[in-house]
């Protein structure tokens, strides 16, 4: 897996997003959710002063480059006025008449205080070249993602642009300058030969709307979808707005088994628009129907008055290859108790050397991990205290300890207290508690001692290798 930051310009309606990424080892200083990062990113010159036209507002429409009709697809919107102190969304109605065509890239070109532009499909299409005013978020319902603008994806992978297809070309502009904007947004799709495609490829969203952060207070939800396709995701990363706190994605067979695959913790404002980002491109993960993908968003509202949707968002987004539809999910968010504060634990799994070269370890490294977590001071050399109740029960997680030195397959725990942890339990090896009401070490287990600690912090998610050290 490989991590980048992106320059995130927005998830909009189910999540569509606009971003530009490049490697965090070498990204630059990140801008503030108010940057012109987005404008600067699509080759506009940021520093430079928009000439005035003659009904007041400034020139701020982005230029095209010249028409490459064998290369590139383009589309250019409608002019509009922002007016100062406007936070607007325009959509611009399309009927795409051409051929089929394939492409690998969609290029953004946006003016000043531009948030985004992007091609969405229209789920309730009106006639071609109608322009209405999109900000609102039952409007937002009316589409769908299609384009992820200014990423580039392997080579051979690439998105179908169907003929007949109803698309919606929006631009999003937040004014914060001091005179009305006149704007007109462009996109670019680079084009490939369609039998040059290896992998078609085509959006991820998990998104939901039931977002209400109280006045002076924290939020938490959580919202799983069921994947409704086989598909393999290659690239994933989070979207909140300034309060966000923390961000998780999980994914599983089930609800009951699932493991993280990407999180923000601590969320920092910066991450609006330039979250991190996380590449499967050489081992994508596979997402088989049925399967849960799991949500979790948190808020910290410092503000005097609720915050609503889409003034904060709750998305995951990314690409899947193996399909030529997206893979797209719009949930019922559950509310969660935010509690005092905590944090959350990844468990690997390893077993000593000196627990490995014990005669009485006769089994293959290979089997259920099943234990519990405990508050520190309620172990004992001997075990749990009397009257010790788990903070955690019921951990089971299956490993392969055969070739690797720690198991590449994790347990996450859920939200802990901030405070020191222990973590109990045993290898079963041989089988013998599978499916077993009670589960307990059998001669040959490798055991844990009490010295596997954990320390919760925070807000953070900490990473630890539990050690088995003993065998009964």
């Amino acid at each position: 897996m490989k991590t980048r930051t992106c320059l995130l310009a927005a998830v909009v309606c189910c999540s569509v997003v606009a971003m530009g990424c490049k490697d965090a080892a070498t990204a630059d200083a990140q801008p503030t959710a108010t940057s012109d990062a987005k404008s600067t990113a699509a080759g506009y010159d940021a520093a430079a002063a928009l000439p005035e036209l003659s009904d007041g507002t400034l020139d701020n429409r982005a230029k095209l480059p010249a028409p490459e009709p064998q290369k590139y697809l383009d589309f250019q919107g409608n002019e509009a006025v922002i007016k100062v102190g406007e936070d607007r969304m325009v959509c611009l109605h399309l009927t795409y008449d051409g051929p089929d065509v394939a492409f690998t890239l969609a290029k953004s070109y946006q003016g000043k205080y531009g948030h985004h532009v992007v091609l969405l499909e229209a789920k309730e299409p009106l006639a071609p070249n109608t322009v209405v005013d999109c900000s609102d978020a039952s409007e937002m319902k009316k589409y769908g993602p299609y384009t992820i603008t200014d990423t580039d994806i392997p080579p051979g992978h690439a998105t179908l642009l169907k003929t007949g297809m109803k698309l919606v070309l929006q631009s999003h502009y937040v004014n914060a300058g001091t005179k009305p904007l006149t704007v007109r947004d462009g996109l670019r799709l680079s084009l490939i030969p369609m039998d040059q495609v290896t992998h078609w490829t085509s959006t991820f969203v998990t998104n939901t709307l039931d977002i209400e952060i109280p006045a002076k207070g924290a939020r938490k939800v959580r919202f799983d979808c069921a994947v409704k396709q086989d598909v393999s995701l290659i690239l994933v990363g989070g979207h909140m707005h300034e309060y966000g706190k923390r961000f998780e994605l999980e994914f599983g067979p089930s609800v009951d088994k699932l493991e993280r695959i990407y999180l923000a913790a601590p969320w920092t404002p910066e991450f609006r628009d330039l979250p991190p980002i996380y590449e499967f491109f050489d081992a994508p993960i596979k997402l088989t129907k049925g399967s849960i993908l799991r949500t979790t968003c948190e808020w910290d509202n410092p503000t005097d008055k609720p915050v609503t949707f889409p003034h904060e968002m709750c998305d995951a987004f990314g690409f899947v290859a193996g399909t030529k539809v997206p893979e797209v999910c719009d949930a019922k968010a559950e509310i969660l108790p935010t509690g005092p504060g905590g944090g959350t634990a990844r468990l690997a799994f390893t077993v000593s050397e000196g627990a490995q070269s014990n005669p009485k370890l006769k089994d293959p490294l290979v089997g259920h991990v099943y234990g519990s977590i405990y508050k520190k001071e309620d172990v004992k050399l001997t075990g749990p205290v009397e009257g010790a109740t788990a903070v955690v029960t019921g951990i089971d997680i299956q490993i392969d300890l055969r070739t690797d030195a720690v198991s590449k397959t994790f347990y996450t725990s859920p939200q802990i207290p901030v405070g020191k942890y222990t973590f109990l339990g045993f290898f079963d090896v041989d089988g013998s508690s599978s499916g077993a009401a009670d589960r307990d070490p059998e001669t040959g287990d490798p055991v844990t001692l009490p010295t596997n600690v954990i320390e919760i912090q925070d807000g953070k998610a900490i990473d630890l290798t539990i050690s088995f050290d003993l065998v009964l």
